[in-house]
């Protein structure tokens, strides 16, 4: 890996490729990039795959007690268990924080890597919701930290 940038229009297209194999998504890549600078969108590039993993992260406190939220964090299935998911989040948080933000959640399917190396870190649970996207149902539960630098 060559290491975790801020993510660009040139990066849109390999951020649906990592997400494909993933439930909940951003439909709009460039949208985001283009559009909404308060959104933290960074992405691990490797020097032959190209964009392997991405984080998403917004300051926005959705209705909750928590100032922040990790929307989505994903790494292509040949390059997880090697430290890029935990560097997105940790690399994340820290923009965040250096934004204002202080406490962030995040909505995670239980059954998931995302959701279970999450639950490891100290997310504690908040809220249940159900969800309906491309007509399926599933349940959310909302982990959330006090401290996002729990997270860093």
């Amino acid at each position: 890996m060559n290491g975790l940038r801020p993510a660009t229009l040139d990066d849109a297209a390999g951020i649906e490729a990592v997400q494909r194999s993933i439930g909940p998504r951003v439909d709009d890549w460039v949208q985001v990039i283009e559009h909404d600078p308060d959104a933290v969108l960074l992405v691990a590039d490797h020097p032959e795959a190209g964009v392997v993993g991405y984080a998403l992260a917004v300051l926005d406190d959705g209705g909750t007690d928590y100032d922040g939220e990790l929307v989505q964090v994903a790494v292509a299935a040949e390059h997880r268990q090697q430290g890029i998911g935990g560097a997105l989040v940790a690399a994340a948080m820290r923009q965040l924080w250096e934004a204002g933000g202080e406490s962030v959640r995040a909505f995670v399917v239980p059954e998931t890597v995302a959701a279970s190396w999450l639950v490891r870190a100290g997310g504690r649970v908040f809220a249940e919701r159900e969800v309906v996207r491309d007509g399926a149902r599933f349940t959310e539960v909302g982990l959330g930290w006090a401290d996002m630098r729990d997270l860093a």
